[in-house]
């Protein structure tokens, strides 16, 4: 990390966890020159693949004076996406379909799915 003498060594980090505390990544966004007497926004973002603990901080290792307003950590749930592609008489065509997590049965006008029997 090389950082400005005119800069504040400060920086916004996180460290991401699985649910049993194992380190997975970190990521972190340093203060340029443009912060020097003036507003600065550093913001972090990541996708979490699966469930676990995310530790954000912001740390100042300069003698320089350094404030971190509005801080905030948000939470954006995944949008479910689900693509189905029917046949004229209301069938799936498989081959072409993208399911969703969870996959939903709602299909074609209305009607749930039926995936017993193996009449599909």
């Amino acid at each position: 990390m090389t950082i400005n003498e005119d800069s504040p060594e400060a920086f916004v980090c996180y460290d991401l966890y699985t649910k049993d505390s194992v380190w997975v990544k970190s990521s972190y966004q340093t203060l340029t020159t443009a912060a020097q007497d003036e507003w600065e926004q550093l913001s972090l973002s990541f996708t979490a693949d699966s469930a676990g603990y995310v530790e954000v901080s912001v740390q100042n290792y300069s003698a320089k004076d350094v404030w971190f307003d509005d801080v905030r950590v948000v939470t954006v749930e995944e949008m479910v996406v689900q693509e189905n592609h029917y046949d004229p008489w209301g069938q799936n065509l498989v081959d072409l379909e993208t399911t969703g997590k969870p996959g939903h049965l709602g299909q074609y006008t209305g009607k749930e799915r039926q995936c017993e029997g193996g009449l599909e």
